[in-house]
């Protein structure tokens, strides 16, 4: 294939073209973005009854999130305690699952691990229908705990 000059001087306008276009565009730096931001929360706090927000709430989403922390309930911090002991009852069981001796010895406390798990995670599912967010984590956890159970009771830990 052979290049004509006239092809080549298409593209070096193309990219000319291309570098007005970009150089006209106006420039918005961090610190035009930031000074926006500050204006709107200035003008929102002088507005007369309105509500401030949180200052640069909209710059920066972990500012925003200390204020949500402390408004959570006293109900939802007890679910996160009842999922968490949940969770803590799923690592005993797999600890005491890893020190099951090739004789078999150390099934009881492994079994015994899974039936306190098996419990944490059915009181789980009243916590479930009163946090919506939690549904999906309720149902992981039961059906990976029927799963052990079912895999326990089939002999799969048995050396």
């Amino acid at each position: 294939m052979k290049i004509h000059p006239d092809q080549i001087e298409g593209v070096r306008q193309s990219q000319q073209q291309q570098q007005t276009d970009k150089t006209k565009q106006p420039s918005t730096s961090f610190d035009d973005l930031l000074g926006q931001e500050v204006a709107k929360s200035a003008e929102v706090a002088k507005t007369p009854g309105a509500t401030p927000a949180t200052p640069l709430a909209g710059v920066n989403p972990l500012l925003g999130l200390q204020a949500v922390q402390q408004v959570q309930s006293t109900d939802a911090g007890q679910a996160a305690a009842k999922v968490e002991a949940a969770l803590d009852g799923m690592d005993n069981y797999t600890e005491k699952l890893r020190n099951v001796a090739p004789d078999g010895s150390g099934l009881r406390e492994a079994h015994s691990a899974l039936q306190n798990m098996q419990g944490q995670v059915d009181g789980l599912k009243s916590v479930a229908d009163q946090e919506p967010g939690l549904r999906n984590i309720v149902n992981e956890l039961e059906v990976l705990a029927r799963t052990e159970q079912f895999k326990f009771n089939r002999g799969d830990y048995l050396g």
